[in-house]
């Protein structure tokens, strides 16, 4: 059935030669895999891809069916034509790889592309809310308008003494 060399171990995760995927990306990787199975077989054949691709076209963008089938070609790694889950994982293995192998190169790029700001560095902590005094002027000010709202309430006469 499977040409793959990997498995789902015990925990979820998936191995093989290639690497590994975390028992989260096992999760999404069997979202994606039965987003593609339409006839939910189990397997992801040429039809399902191409049925799935236009099902889903307003997110993927439109496709020639040349450009699909070399897509797929790139899903179908043993070239069986028909893709299994295991498959399934071992090709996104084989992209987390790769993804993680052009991501130093990327962000390189990224760095000569546009400047990272910089915070300035905060040399000490302010203190908690409750130690904060307000400068003699804002005192004055919220004095004011207390009073003001305290009056137009009628609460004036009631303050503490």
């Amino acid at each position: 059935m499977s040409k793959s060399s990997g498995s789902i171990t015990a925990s979820g995760c998936y191995k093989c030669s290639e690497g590994e995927l975390s028992e989260l990306e096992v999760a999404a990787a069997r979202r994606n895999f039965q987003a593609y199975d339409l006839d939910g077989d189990g397997v992801i054949s040429r039809e399902d891809f191409h049925a799935a691709m236009s099902k889903y076209k307003d997110q993927l963008g439109h496709r020639s069916p040349a450009e699909l089938d070399e897509m797929y070609a790139s899903v179908d790694i043993h070239g069986t034509g028909r893709v299994d889950f295991l498959t399934f994982a071992e090709m996104r293995v084989r992209k987390k790889n790769h993804t993680a192998a052009t991501a130093p190169q990327q962000a390189g790029e990224d760095m000569k592309k546009k400047p990272i700001p910089v915070k300035p560095k905060v040399e000490e902590a302010a203190p908690p809310p409750s130690t904060v005094s307000a400068p003699p002027q804002s005192q004055n000010f919220l004095s004011q308008h207390l009073g003001n709202l305290l009056l137009k309430c009628g609460c004036a006469n009631k303050r503490p003494q």
